[in-house]
């Protein structure tokens, strides 16, 4: 070829990018219109919360990220980290029943299947983008269901990106509203979705400071599901001090899971063996730990030296994992008040919700208050909590109510009182964890735990 050809076949592709007829993307008309067919309406129930959700009824989003699964990205907040009916509808068709597949302890996340009905013809796969860093400026949608407004979408601007609010965000300025939560956020340019909406500053000096979870952390979760490994977060076993906002990777506190592994008080993490990325917040060292712990070698700045140490970090504990007991309208569950590990130690459950003119509400107790014991016997777990509960129905004490003693965090700093007991019928004692079947009604699931959904 010539270079007279060359010369104007660079003439002619400079004068189409300038015109922008060469490789133009897809216009946000067409990025919304696909978002409408994998985006799906949730709505979800509690009538039995643990800590993290409240009893009644919300709505969010979610969208689809695997056809042959029939899997809905969503939030944890949307879906609930408490046993729940949940519904799923796409635009156009009739709601249906979903259920959670993984629900993450760390990150705002979680993963739920849909029956297969819910699926009309026609219904898209949302495009992850597991690479993007979107810079300031980046334009993005949101799309979701803000204020029940169904399958409506918002624009704006990547802000930029925070560890604030102790995991990783994207931050934007795209208005995000409640229903929006779990929906995609989803880059103008490529029509990719770079995060999942979550939140918004709601105070009145704010204005359009919203985040979302970042997709790319998503992805990470969603590829170890499919493998079939273990996507549950490390639990460090340590507190950082906190420079400015932002917590640095500068050890604090170590209790006693972060001693098994090793850490000190003022070890800096500088990253993993192995791993050429750099950690620079706490969340970036909790994703790049998953799939790689319970053991990891650590390489950390102690006392002006690079060491490596081999920690092993045990998984947090997955909301669908857990279990409680509802007794007198409370509902009683493993403590996740790891700052004040030393008291948590002889206390390590505690009341996480109170239903509404229940004994235990009458009792006035509270969430966060601290089982200690059962009838003056000291309890350890829930079994020993169930078992002397049993004991008390079937002993002398038959049809009186059973003395609980608390601890009650103070509210003003970490330490405690013992300062209060409670009479609770032993009457409808009811064993509270996830059912994962979806044919399962939600009695069902509150009353008795169920098999896991193979």
């Amino acid at each position: 070829m010539g270079g007279t050809d060359i010369m104007q076949r660079l003439i002619l592709i400079i004068g189409m990018l300038c015109s922008g007829a060469a490789w133009a993307g897809p216009s946000a008309e067409e990025i919304f219109a696909d978002a409408r067919a994998y985006t799906a309406y949730i709505e979800t129930r509690i009538e039995i919360p643990f800590i993290e959700d409240e009893q009644g009824v919300s709505i969010g989003a979610g969208f689809v990220i695997d056809r042959e699964r029939r899997w809905l990205l969503t939030n944890a907040h949307v879906s609930g980290r408490s046993p729940a009916h949940i519904t799923a509808m796409f635009d156009g068709a009739e709601p249906v029943r979903a259920w959670p597949v993984y629900i993450d302890p760390y990150l705002d996340l979680a993963i739920l299947e849909y029956e297969a009905a819910a699926g009309k013809e026609g219904t898209q796969l949302a495009r992850l983008d597991c690479d993007m860093r979107p810079g300031t400026g980046h334009p993005v949608g949101a799309f979701g269901h803000p204020n029940g407004f169904k399958f409506s979408g918002t624009r704006g601007v990547i802000s930029g990106q925070t560890y604030r609010f102790g995991a990783d965000w994207l931050q934007t300025d795209a208005p995000i509203n409640g229903g929006n939560s779990g929906g995609p956020l989803i880059s103008l340019v490529t029509g990719k979705v770079i995060g999942i909406s979550t939140a918004t500053l709601t105070d009145q000096q704010s204005q359009n400071a919203n985040f979302a979870v970042l997709a790319s952390q998503a992805c990470r979760v969603v590829e170890l599901l499919k493998r079939g490994d273990d996507p549950r977060p490390a639990s460090l076993g340590v507190s950082f001090f906190r420079e400015g906002d932002e917590d640095s990777l500068r050890v604090a506190q170590v209790f006693s899971v972060g001693a098994t592994a090793g850490l000190h008080r003022g070890d800096v993490i500088l990253g993993l063996a192995g791993v050429k990325e750099p950690p620079s917040s706490v969340g970036q060292l909790i994703h790049l730990l998953r799939g790689r712990s319970p053991r990891a070698q650590l390489l950390i700045r102690r006392a002006g030296e690079t060491i490596g140490v081999d920690a092993r970090f045990p998984p947090l504990t997955a909301p669908l994992d857990r279990r409680g007991l509802n007794l007198g309208g409370a509902l009683l569950a493993v403590s996740n008040q790891t700052d004040v590990e030393g008291l948590v130690s002889a206390s390590p459950v505690m009341v996480h919700s109170v239903s509404k003119g229940s004994a235990a509400g009458l009792a006035r107790l509270k969430p966060y208050d601290h089982l200690v014991a059962v009838d003056g016997v000291a309890i350890r777990n829930l079994e020993e909590i169930e078992a002397a509960v049993w004991a008390h129905a079937g002993g002398g004490a038959r049809g009186g109510p059973v003395v609980l003693e608390f601890l009650r965090p103070s509210g003003t700093d970490s330490s405690f009182t013992v300062d209060l007991l409670a009479r609770l019928p032993v009457e409808g004692l009811e064993s509270v964890g996830f059912a994962r079947d979806a044919s399962q009604p939600l009695a069902q699931a509150v009353s008795r735990i169920a098999n896991p959904r193979p």
